[in-house]
């Protein structure tokens, strides 16, 4: 009968120490699913159909003076990316030309220089002087989201003209 006993308190002891076991994994497992960073899935690709550029100023159409131009413009993005640039160039000339960013995102540390909620280039000579007649003026929004690229245009055309002296 003593055989008996203890191979009952033998079988319930090994029983009892596999539940506290299989609990203890499980635990452990829900934890690490809570913590641990999720990997990138294509689930989890960025949604970036808001995401966009647009040109302010000057109007698609508009008359302006041959010779230098600011042109000024806004964006739209995740502001948690930081990877996020605008560039602008002329009549599609390659390379385009990094804007300037003009958002009014400031933090403790001063005006974020990647902040491109709104933003201005300047066509000059070292790049390119708006001519006389037609300027197709380009704007590129770029975002390295994760693995992925996504990229954004708008462009508006002007008409330059003499200034009278």
């Amino acid at each position: 009968m003593l055989g008996l006993s203890i191979s009952k308190e033998l079988i319930l002891t090994r029983f009892n120490f596999n539940i506290a076991t299989s609990t203890i994994a499980a635990i452990c497992l829900i934890i690490m699913f809570i913590l641990a960073p999720t990997p990138f899935a294509i689930s989890q690709v960025p949604d970036t159909t808001k995401y966009g550029v647009k040109i302010t100023y000057p109007s698609d159409g508009e008359t302006v003076s041959v010779g230098e131009l600011t042109i000024f413009g806004t964006a739209r993005y995740d502001a948690t990316n930081n990877a996020c640039t605008v560039y602008a160039d002329w009549n599609d000339s390659q390379p385009m030309q990094k804007a300037m960013p003009a958002g009014l995102n400031f933090t403790e540390f001063g005006r974020n220089s990647n902040d491109y909620s709104s933003w201005t280039f300047t066509y000059t000579g070292k790049y390119h002087l708006i001519s006389e007649g037609t300027n197709e003026l380009n704007a590129k929004l770029s975002c390295d989201v994760g693995p992925f690229n996504s990229t954004k245009y708008d462009s508006v055309t002007v008409t330059g003209i003499p200034t009278e002296d």
